[in-house]
């Protein structure tokens, strides 16, 4: 979140807005930091990985933030689409949703899984 001066607080509307776009950031540089991102436009992988990273970072949506709407944001911050291509995003987003895809990870299996991974490290090195 951008410096708000000691004492101020957001609420309603505006908190939302920036919790959106503090998100929207985030993501977009996590999907730029993968090798060869641009030629995986139409990969429906990706953008189940986009939805993925939205349902594991928002904790609670009090905000009542749209996140299908979060993901197209998203993939048109990465990439160009036109008004078709959008329309066929906003279906594979409606259809991760109706089929269960998207998986919110519990924080003990999050916590379990990073632990796992340190102690690997450590025994590797």
């Amino acid at each position: 979140m951008e410096q708000i001066p000691f004492g101020l607080t957001l609420k309603n509307t505006l908190k939302a807005h920036i919790k959106f776009h503090n998100i929207l950031n985030d993501i977009t540089k996590i999907i730029k930091s993968i090798h060869s991102v641009e030629d995986m436009k139409n990969d429906p992988e990706l953008l189940l990985l986009i939805c993925n990273l939205i349902e594991n970072m928002m904790k609670n949506n009090k905000s009542k933030l749209d996140k299908k709407e979060l993901a197209l944001s998203i993939h048109d911050n990465i990439f160009t689409n036109t008004d078709n291509e959008r329309e066929d995003i906003k279906r594979k987003i409606q259809f991760f949703y109706d089929n269960g895809k998207i998986k919110k990870k519990n924080w003990y299996k999050l916590v379990f899984i990073y632990t796992a991974n340190l102690i690997k490290r450590w025994v590797i090195n």
